[in-house]
């Protein structure tokens, strides 16, 4: 996830390079690393909020399920927001910070759920379909997230009434991980439709038209969880080409090497 406070770029992602994962924050060139979280248990899928203030995160603590925390920039105030008896993660922010979005295994299936930034008022967005990977559109009148209610894992799109439900992406490889580009015209998302059993990460409109590959890895790599620069040229993402998975960032058309920056 990708964030810009005080005119510098920063970017907070989830590593388990100390025995476990934890949430992390680094500028965009990779300097001036720290971590934020210190928990035995799993810490993972960090979003910034909109003010740059907060990150909320999905956190498996000791004996339950996982719930969604927020912590402050700097580390401090970690506090949960869900407490229920099935999982609960995959947070995202409303543009205004006042909510949020989440995916959450409350009806015997993943759904779509809302709730306001202090996690009361937790209510479902759609419960008729699985959902998950949800993100609000930088205007905040659509909520974009990926279902398999077709068989396939595609990207659907919602209005934040739950009405005005829409297909974006029909696709047998399916789709996933979307995220709006700051403008709301593009969204980027990871594929495996170039080859079996490996991603990519194409770009499309935002109503799902001229779809386009930007990342090609060939047989080596796996490229995944695309997030947008705040000023959309550029594009951070995760992938295993050294082997292990790292942070890379690129060009958002694609062109040029992308940079390793863990």
């Amino acid at each position: 996830a990708t964030s810009e406070t005080q005119n510098k770029h920063v970017i907070a992602f989830q590593s388990d390079r100390d025995g476990d994962s934890e949430i992390y924050i680094m500028n965009t060139g990779g300097s001036n690393m720290k971590q934020l979280t210190y928990n035995t248990a799993f810490d993972g899928h960090p979003a910034w909020s909109p003010d740059c203030t907060r990150i909320a995160f999905t956190h498996k603590p000791e004996g339950k399920n996982n719930e969604i925390y927020v912590i402050n920039a700097d580390g401090s105030d970690m506090v949960g927001l869900t407490d229920n008896d099935h999982y609960d993660g995959g947070a995202s922010w409303s543009p205004d910070g006042s909510q949020l979005s989440f995916t959450s295994y409350r009806e015997e299936d993943y759904h779509i759920y809302l709730m306001r930034d202090n996690g009361t008022d937790q209510r479902p967005l759609i419960t008729d379909m699985s959902g998950g990977s949800s993100a609000w559109s930088p205007i905040g009148n659509h909520i974009m997230f990926v279902s398999s209610f077709e068989e396939n894992y595609e990207i659907y799109v919602v209005n934040i009434n739950g009405q005005g439900l829409k297909n974006l992406t029909n696709h047998p490889a399916g789709d996933v991980y979307p995220s709006w580009s700051p403008d709301g015209e593009w969204i980027a998302f990871s594929s495996n439709r170039d080859m079996e059993n490996k991603g990519e990460i194409f770009v499309m409109r935002s109503d799902g038209t001229e779809v386009r590959q930007v990342t090609y890895t060939g047989d080596k790599e796996d490229p995944w969880l695309p997030s947008w620069s705040p000023d959309g040229t550029q594009i951070v993402f995760s992938t295993n080409r050294s082997d292990d998975f790292n942070i890379y960032v690129m060009n958002a058309d694609g062109s040029g090497e992308p940079l390793q920056l863990t």
